[in-house]
């Protein structure tokens, strides 16, 4: 009977390492890095750079490793470590080992030791910061691309030939890899993809010429999937919900590519699909229950609707989206954080309001900078006095009583902007407008507004059977006209009319 002591490897920052750049093929080449960060260790039986006894379990960023001796374990987290610096500079790793061993057989007990492995990990987290850069002294080149010492030489190929500039061994490491990304991509979803390609440019999503154009960053995260995790007792379990996951979200991304593919015609009138040799979509991570990709801003937020109705049958649970809508041009970052953001709050209305049930979206565009938190944000620009203008983050539930229903949103954006039997927009563009500017007004005002459409026999669609939204614009200080508008900007033509 074998006893084993643990190591546990944890990728840090991530966030920060792959959307960090503004420049997509960065942010595909460190994504690239992140996930097959462990890919050279093997168990002992095999062929490898780094051995170990057992390998436990390697995804999320994550891996979990045995060995019988610990002097081995040292050995090897030391080496693992020095040779990061090297190939992959910028990259943090955080280690643990366990202080005893464990029977691998003994499922009693292998809890136990898992947990106490993860309490020592976050507490070694807290102990020291690694510095894993090469520190600039003041006389050193800085890097135009990350603001690191810049000491490596890098030449980029163009159309036009090459152009060469001193970078950081970082930004160089991440664009080394960006073609093995893009063909690791290609190569998962060839049976749908056929001869098309992903974008390697922002500008290559569906913006138009000339155009102020806006990029969707969609962030995903599956609900309560940690907790899942924790039930599961043995390896053998934690390995088969791993394999879950990311077969449910390699499906459910396959399905939205089919979905895109089979409404070509329909997207195209919407974006400008100029180059039929890629399709409107970028893939940036795809793993575990973490999944980011971008596109053309006004198809954002029906794609992580699309995917996440997949994902839910694949996996059998649900998940929460964050649609980050800003111009093309503005810090990836910054977009980055607040779809997180927009990630999180629907996963806190969802516990808080939601009893914990469902999948929930939540969206925002930038038509300017983003200055502050999306929590900060809305409290300063969509709160007039006690009233407040967003009913958001919504919820897939398919339930037409429910004030937060996805279905029902989008059922009433499209009454917004019915049109007659001679295809006339009954509620004319100026007119919403004007609602828009009205929603931040007084009670008086609203009412005028109101009474003005009455007598040319217009009335405002009422959202809700409970409530007489049509009559008042408010119920309860919330009203969902706001996000109605924002949605006849933000959701596709072809699926309001």
């Amino acid at each position: 009977m074998k006893k084993y002591y643990g190591v546990l490897l944890d990728t840090t920052s991530i966030q920060q390492y792959v959307f960090g750049s503004s420049k997509l093929k960065e942010n595909l080449g460190a994504s690239y890095i992140i996930s097959n960060i462990y890919e050279e260790i093997t168990e002992a039986d095999k062929d490898g750079t780094y051995i170990c006894d057992k390998v436990g379990y390697i995804g999320g960023g994550n891996a979990l490793l045995f060995f019988e001796d610990k002097s081995e374990a040292i050995k090897f987290i030391k080496n693992f470590t020095r040779d990061l610096l090297i190939k992959a500079p910028g990259v943090s790793i955080a280690c643990a080992i366990s202080d005893g061993t464990i029977d691998l057989d003994d499922t009693e007990k292998f809890n136990e030791f898992k947990e106490a492995l993860f309490n020592k990990l976050d507490e070694n987290k807290g102990k020291y910061v690694p510095v894993i850069t090469l520190p600039s002294h003041g006389i050193n080149e800085e890097c135009p691309r990350t603001g690191y010492s810049a000491e490596s030489w890098y030449e980029e190929k163009h159309d036009e030939g090459e152009e060469g500039d001193y970078i950081s061994s970082i930004a160089k490491t991440k664009l080394n890899y960006y073609e093995p990304a893009n063909l690791k991509f290609i190569g998962d979803f060839n049976d749908v993809l056929g001869k098309l390609d992903f974008p390697l440019e922002f500008e290559d999503l569906g913006s138009s010429k000339g155009e102020d154009s806006h990029i969707a960053i969609v962030h995903i995260d599956g609900n309560g999937v940690g907790e899942e995790f924790g039930k599961r007792k043995t390896l053998k379990e934690i390995k088969d919900l791993s394999k879950i996951l990311e077969d449910s979200v390699t499906e459910s991304f396959k399905f939205l590519l089919e979905t895109i593919i089979q409404e070509k015609e329909k997207i195209e009138k919407e974006i400008s699909w100029d180059n039929k040799k890629l399709i409107p979509i970028r893939p940036i991570i795809l793993g575990g229950d973490d999944i980011t990709f971008v596109c053309d801003g006004r198809l954002g937020i029906y794609f992580a609707k699309k995917f996440i109705e997949k994902f839910e049958i694949e996996s059998k649970l649900t998940a929460c989206a964050g649609v980050a809508i800003i111009k093309q041009k503005y810090p990836f970052y910054k977009g980055y954080i607040l779809a997180e953001e927009l990630c999180g709050n629907a996963k806190s209305v969802r516990k808080n309001i939601g009893r914990s049930e469902g999948s929930w979206i939540d969206f925002h565009i930038a038509y300017a900078g983003i200055s502050a938190p999306i929590e900060d944000i809305r409290d300063k620009y969509f709160k007039i006095k006690d009233k407040c203008l967003l009913i958001r983050p919504y919820r897939l539930s398919r339930n037409k009583n429910d004030i937060y229903d996805f279905d029902k949103i989008i059922e009433n954006t499209r009454l917004l902007i019915k049109k007659d039997s001679s295809e006339k927009q009954i509620l004319s563009s100026s007119k919403i407008k004007e609602l828009r500017e009205v929603l931040t007004c007084e009670k008086e005002i609203g009412n005028e507004f109101l009474n003005q459409l009455k007598s040319k026999g217009i009335t405002l669609p009422n959202y809700h059977i409970d409530y007489n939204y049509s009559k008042s614009l408010f119920q309860n200080n919330v009203t969902p006209y706001f996000d109605m508008i924002e949605l006849t900007e933000l959701y596709p033509k072809f699926e309001l009319e």
